[in-house]
């Protein structure tokens, strides 16, 4: 069930959401009007500067056709009418052939006119224009200016709109003509329906291009359609012969609008709805990683043992309740802290204790071993408290540490460490003090095997003889048992260096069961011995023969009356091999991953019949171990056990 911050604090995501893809949709949507703006006005600027240079065109042909009429009047004038008709008949002809004459596509010239001190002489054609002559400029102000002002030139001029004598608006392209002293004699001049023109020309702008067309001549107006100039049209100047032509075109059916759906519009809305699926499913995400998170942080608050964190650079993170309590830390921790800070309030508030003078190498010593992953350290706080630290960084280099209060662990183990100090020391002296006695009473017992106390009674004399051997077997075995405790002593304890040295180990072998031969006629035990004179071992000559020992007394103690023992050696790549077997009772299954454990007898009565301490395997385990070696075992209870130990090949001469 979500709560009510949760469902608020997606909304303000998705609202957040279609603000900014609106806002970018906005932008879009300007873009695309701009664009299309920009089309449509490059299009249009192209249509107005099609027009434009086509009036031009009419313009300059006009202008050509009035240099020629120049040239006439400069040498003829004072050519008679009749002449001056001739002559504006072939200039009317050479219009039409332009295409832009009174009787070609363009029907927009009115008339030609040779105006001798600014006075109308002749006009063409006459019969549609006779009431021009004698038509004084001087008699009309609003056409003097524009007169006086084509005399004071000799290029064309362009003369401003005026209202013509036949009736429609005109416009008039004018150029003097001088004497030949160059001098202004008078002025000549084509005489062009302004109305008709600008008509021709909005005409052509709608069938070809379906613009709609106003023109403004200079400051005197505007022309054609004048409707225009409410639809923001665009707008081009035209200057030529001293006027400027202004052009102003919006397309018939009004600028291009955007169509309701667009590429753009759809796309945002399509980007709008990914978005909101997409902070959908974050926030979802997000509140479900903040609630495992929570969990987490619950879960490690909950912890027996202290829990902290550190990121990668080094910076508290996180910690539980069990941590600061642990230390006793109280209100010293704060996010961010580095662990040598952690250390330095620890000390300035008596929680750690340092040597004096030694704070700082104290201090870094434990940094270096609080980030060690390999073993868990222990620090005493000053309270006398005993922490276990362990450390592991993740894969993002976070330092996760865990903090364990061994303080009845230490206490208990500092305890068996006395304990068995004290019984360590117990045993050698116990060995050293019954070895004393028993060396007396050993060196006796072998005086009086060599010189027995005989009286000649064979009876007696028996008696005698079987109690000297039954107390040197005794003596000895009682001095195997204590050179046994002092071993285990001296290795278990002092761990005693190997002498290493080449051994010959049948030797060695042969050498050591020599001595249970007595032992095993006793006890009619059949001895199998297979040797290998080429095996030649690093080892100590010494501790091997005290292997062999303790697993061959083994197997004879444990093998009946009539029972066999077999001994064997192999050779491997690296190691020799030594196999002690016997026919004996074996050993339980349940007892075999015990049976090198220290003081271990196999019987599990009170009564231990066959004697020892239980030392014997432990003691050989350990030897082994120090050369480098294993040992195994097999056995099969009511069958007998196979002992196989391993000790490393002395290297061949070259």
């Amino acid at each position: 069930m979500r709560s009510k911050e949760e469902i608020w604090e997606e909304g303000r995501l998705l609202l957040a959401v279609l603000v900014i893809g609106l806002f970018i949709g906005f932008l879009l949507d300007q873009l695309d009007r701009n664009r299309l703006d920009v089309i449509a006005r490059n299009e249009a600027s192209q249509v107005a500067t099609d027009i434009l240079q086509d009036l031009n065109r009419r313009i300059n042909s006009n202008a050509i056709v009035l240099g020629r009429l120049v040239t006439a009047a400069e040498g003829f004038p004072n050519m008679n009418s009749e002449m001056f008709q001739k002559l504006g008949a072939r200039m009317f002809e050479d219009i039409d052939a332009t295409g832009y004459g009174s009787q070609g596509n363009q029907p927009a010239i009115m008339s030609l006119v040779m105006a001798p001190d600014l006075v109308v002489r002749h006009v063409y054609p006459l019969d549609t224009n006779s009431d021009l002559v004698g038509f004084d400029y001087r008699d009309f102000p609003n056409q003097l200016a524009d007169a006086e002002a084509t005399l004071a030139k000799q290029t064309p001029h362009v003369s401003h709109p005026f209202l013509s004598i036949q009736g429609p608006r005109a416009i008039a392209v004018r150029q003097r003509y001088e004497n030949r002293n160059g001098e202004a004699e008078g002025l000549v001049s084509v005489a062009i329906n302004l109305d008709m023109l600008l008509a021709q020309l909005g005409q052509n702008a709608r069938q070809m291009a379906n613009y709609r067309v106003a023109f403004t001549l200079g400051g005197f107006g505007s022309f054609g359609d004048t409707d225009v100039y409410q639809h923001d049209p665009l707008v081009i100047v035209l200057n030529t012969y001293d006027v400027a032509w202004s052009i102003a075109v919006v397309p018939a059916d009004g600028w291009p609008t955007l169509p309701l759906v667009t590429q753009s519009r759809a796309l945002v809305a399509l980007i709008i709805a990914m978005l909101m699926l997409m902070v959908h499913f974050n926030v979802k995400r997000t509140l479900s990683h903040r609630r495992k998170e929570d969990r987490m942080a619950k879960a490690i608050d909950a912890l027996s043992a202290g829990f902290v964190i550190f990121n990668n650079q080094g910076q508290l993170v996180h910690w539980n309740d069990t941590f600061t309590d642990m230390f006793g830390y109280g209100s010293i921790l704060h996010k961010g802290m580095r662990y040598e800070d952690i250390l330095r309030a620890g000390l300035k508030h008596g929680i750690f204790n340092a040597p004096e003078g030694m704070e700082d190498d104290w201090i870094a010593e434990s940094v270096r071993a609080s980030q060690s992953e390999a073993n868990a350290t222990e620090v005493r706080l000053a309270n006398g408290r005993w922490i276990r630290r362990l450390s592991r960084r993740t894969q993002t280099g976070d330092l996760v540490g865990v903090r364990f209060d061994v303080t009845e662990l230490k206490d208990a183990q500092f305890s068996a460490e006395r304990l068995s100090n004290a019984k360590t020391e117990f045993m050698s002296i116990l060995s050293h003090e019954l070895r004393t006695p028993l060396t007396t009473i050993t060196g006796f017992g072998r005086l009086l095997e060599l010189d027995p106390p005989l009286t000649g009674d064979a009876r007696k004399d028996a008696f005698v003889k079987d109690a000297l051997t039954r107390m040197l077997g005794a003596g000895q075995e009682l001095r195997r048992l204590i050179n046994g405790l002092l071993d285990y002593v001296q290795i278990g304890v002092e761990a005693a260096p190997l002498s290493v040295k080449v051994c010959n180990l049948p030797y060695l072998v042969d050498h050591t069961i020599s001595g249970y031969e007595s032992i095993l006629r006793q006890k009619g035990i059949a001895l199998q011995v297979e040797r290998r004179s080429d095996l030649q071992v690093l080892a100590d000559p010494d501790r091997v023969k005290e292997i062999i020992a303790n697993l061959f007394s083994n197997a004879v103690k444990f093998t009946e009356a009539g029972g066999r023992v077999h001994v064997s050696s192999s050779k491997g790549d690296r190691f020799a091999r030594v196999t002690i077997a016997d026919s004996g009772k074996g050993i339980p299954d349940d007892k075999i991953g015990t049976i090198f454990e220290e003081f271990f007898q196999v019987s599990s009565s009170g009564q231990r019949r066959e004697g020892g301490v239980g030392m014997g395997l432990a003691i050989a385990k350990r030897l082994v171990e120090m050369h480098g070696g294993q040992i195994e075992v097999e056995s099969t209870e009511g069958k007998g056990s196979r002992f196989t130990f391993s000790l490393p090949l002395a290297p061949v001469a070259a």
